[in-house]
């Protein structure tokens, strides 16, 4: 005769509740894993290509659905911002996720600014002494400009749309961008020289975005 111990099958019902208590968790654990990494290249995408041309308060201030979101995506596109089109599904997560609910995600308060701060923030500067040449930008641009931002500078896949850029009637700032970089754009202080800087911009100021007919 077998004399089972009244603790033997008190210890399988523990550890069976314990196994089927740890499933769920185990089985959400990838998929938790998978959304956090989607999350993270949403992100990366958002910070890269979003904020290359909007200050991130505008964004986080907004809280549109999630078509409207991708109808938004799909505006900036147009417009020349440069998302790849495998990030678009993981940007639009990003920002579902985060700009959408304001329960999960509460506004704060606008920032608020002088009208002086906000006219110096957008003035253009006073005319350079000495201008560049469009010719040489044209060849100075195509051969450090246009892999990024096209070949006529409306955009491309890594780099944004610069026809009619504020920041070209602000030189000042257009070199400091041009020569320390910006997010993923690199500086270009030791390859261009201060006279191919202004040859850049007079070209860039020549471009303009073609009316369509009425």
């Amino acid at each position: 005769m077998i004399h089972r111990s009244p603790v033997f099958p008190a210890a399988c019902a523990v550890f069976l509740a314990t196994l089927l208590g740890a499933l769920p968790f185990a089985m959400s654990g990838p998929e938790n894993a998978d959304r956090e990494d989607r999350l993270a290249d949403g992100q990366l995408a958002f910070r890269n290509n979003c904020l290359m041309c909007h200050a991130e308060e505008m964004v986080v201030r907004s809280r549109l659905t999630e078509k409207q979101w991708a109808a938004e995506i799909d505006k900036m596109v147009g417009w020349g911002a440069p998302v790849p089109p495998e990030s678009k599904g993981v940007l639009l997560e990003y920002l579902v996720s985060q700009f959408s609910d304001p329960k999960a995600s509460p506004v704060g308060p606008p920032q608020r600014m002088t009208l002086a701060e906000a006219l110096a923030a957008t003035r253009p500067e006073a005319p350079e002494k000495t201008q560049g040449d469009a010719n040489r930008g044209a060849a100075l641009y195509a051969s450090n400009c246009a892999t990024c931002h096209g070949p006529e500078a409306r955009g491309g896949d890594l780099g944004t749309c610069l026809v009619e850029k504020p920041v070209l009637l602000r030189p000042t700032e257009f070199r400091q961008v041009l020569r320390q970089g910006v997010r993923r754009m690199p500086g270009f202080q030791l390859a261009l020289k201060p006279e191919a800087e202004a040859d850049i911009l007079a070209w860039l100021r020549t471009r303009r975005f073609e009316l369509a007919a009425p």
